[in-house]
């Protein structure tokens, strides 16, 4: 269950800015932050990329005099890719100036998902707001700061015990205006000066014991907190857990089992110096010899073939999670993983026919070659999801596909090949998609149209 958001703002545009607080030292067994990994990826830099991805523009980073030299170089890199800005803030004074839109705060302790991050970055705030997320985790110590208690007070009475507040913030432009004002009243020139989640926790403090704060619960396993030498490995599965795989193809088997093996590997394979590229060619490749095989045409080969196809379908799923996972999706890498598919596709199914020419000489098996590309093409340009993105311009209904639709267009017909290989019946496939294909393009133009009125 999650925590009331008791603040009642209005809706409100979306954080514009933010801000990553960094703390001088990291804790004890923890690389420095500029060097410390999480998923393959610097982790600061991870947290910049995750704003960028969720629509804010402008990152600041805060840290000590010492650090900013060797942060020059993770913002050189960041400032090579698109997506927005980031900046080295050399103190306080530079963010006091107003700038339009509210604020995202938070400390490079923690390892938001991109998905809590966009909820975050999201939530109505009423002038002089701010919401603070909350968390259940029971991975999440006790002592880690902030903890604001009269937030978990309000969360107790309404029947949430455990819950508590952590370090990631998002201020309203008031709030962040007031919060900038108490800074400067309270914060003396000390030898000892608090670390950023102690500033940010004592900040968040006054705005609760003057406003009411705005409580977004963590998803489990959401967000982690970087206390430990295991934690950057424990990060990486929960973010790997948390990707969402595309829309197009989900078919059940492709959701249930090829997906789940491929979030398996990911944490592991996230830490091996692979581009998504190259899985996705590997899995091009290993597809192309599945192909062969099957104009090989006996029983060893198609069973070969067949074994080899599930193989090629969780490498499928594995390039684009890696790629979402390291924010490394190019336009090369989403035309190798959708077109290079659909051709893959339609070389085996006309590699098993001519496999079967070649080994029982039936001229059927020519015959049915025009059919069979004939049925797939049709029903790949009527789920093209480039095509339908398009089309949708003028018919937004038409880039939903329904469960149905997505069943079809989806890869688990490879466990077909493979059953149908297996009891040496693979003729029976290729008659059923070249006289089904045509079937399958009817039905999902008929359910296109009923979805467009």
């Amino acid at each position: 269950m999650a925590p009331p958001a008791p603040g009642g703002g209005e809706p409100g545009t979306p954080a514009r800015s933010a801000l990553i607080l960094v703390a001088p030292d990291p804790p004890p067994g923890l690389s420095p932050w500029h060097l410390l990994r999480v998923a393959g990826v610097p982790h600061l830099e991870r947290l910049v990329l995750s704003c960028w991805q969720v629509g804010i523009p402008r990152v600041y980073l805060l840290a000590p005099p010492g650090l900013q030299p060797v942060l020059e170089a993770s913002v050189a890199r960041l400032g090579r890719r698109q997506g927005g800005t980031v900046e080295l803030a050399p103190d306080w004074a530079a963010l006091e100036n107003p700038r339009p839109g509210s604020w995202l705060v938070l400390t490079a302790e923690q390892v938001p998902s991109p998905a809590l991050l966009a909820r975050l970055a999201r939530q109505p705030l009423a002038p002089g707001e701010a919401a603070v997320v909350c968390t259940d985790d029971p991975a999440w110590p006790g002592d880690a700061p902030p903890h604001l208690p009269a937030l978990t007070a309000r969360l107790e009475g309404s029947g949430l015990p455990g819950w508590r507040a952590v370090g990631l913030a998002h201020l309203s432009p008031e709030a962040w205006q007031e919060w900038h004002r108490w800074r400067r009243e309270t914060q003396r020139p000390r030898k000892c000066r608090p670390s950023p989640a102690a500033l940010l926790e004592a900040g968040l403090r006054h705005l609760e014991d003057n406003r009411r704060l705005v409580a977004v619960a963590a998803e489990p396993f959401s967000l982690t907190r970087l206390g430990r030498p295991e934690d950057p490995e424990l990060a990486t599965r929960r973010l790997a857990a948390d990707l969402r795989g595309s829309p197009w193809g989900e078919g059940w088997l492709e959701s249930s089992l090829n997906r789940r093996l491929a979030r398996a590997l990911l944490p592991r394979v996230a830490l091996w110096p692979l581009l998504p590229t190259q899985i996705t060619l590997v899995h091009l490749a290993l597809g192309l010899l599945a192909a062969l095989l099957f104009v090989e045409g006996t029983y060893l080969s198609t069973v070969a073939g067949a074994l080899l196809l599930p193989v090629v379908v969780v490498l499928d799923c594995l390039d684009g999670l890696l790629a979402r996972l390291t924010f490394r999706e190019t336009r090369l890498g989403q035309f190798l993983d959708l077109y290079g598919d659909t051709l893959l596709n339609l070389v085996i199914f006309l590699s098993i026919a001519a496999g079967l020419y070649r080994v029982r000489g039936q001229v059927l098996y020519l015959v049915l070659l025009l059919p069979l590309a004939t049925g797939y093409g049709l029903c790949w340009w009527l789920t093209d999801p480039l095509r339908l993105r398009l089309r949708s311009l003028s018919a937004p209904a038409l880039a939903a596909p329904g469960p149905v639709v997505t069943e079809l267009a989806s890869r688990d017909f490879v466990y077909l090949i493979l059953l149908f290989a297996l009891f040496g019946r693979l003729d029976w496939f290729v008659i059923g998609v070249a006289l089904g294909s045509h079937l399958v393009a009817f039905m999902i133009s008929s359910l296109s149209g009923r979805i467009s009125q």
